[in-house]
């Protein structure tokens, strides 16, 4: 497991995307395409933050909210 992951008990951590995509089991690029297919208001995939530095990032807590309603969906 990646080393962004170790901790899996601070669920206000944040995630780089590829850690993010690794959690998922998805591949870094579907990452992207959900983040470009979404809208104002409509958000494909998991939420994200845009830091200052214009880096993405993750939330744990929105990454296990996600994964559970992908979890439910199938």
């Amino acid at each position: 497991m990646s080393a962004d992951l170790n901790d899996l008990s601070a669920p206000d951590r944040l995630l780089k995307c590829t850690a993010a995509a690794h959690y998922l089991d998805v591949h870094p690029v579907t990452m992207m395409k959900w983040r470009a297919a979404s809208a104002p208001g409509k958000t494909v995939g998991p939420a994200w933050t845009v830091l200052e530095t214009g880096s993405i990032r993750y939330s744990l807590h929105e990454l296990q909210r996600f994964a559970g309603l992908r979890q439910e969906a199938a």
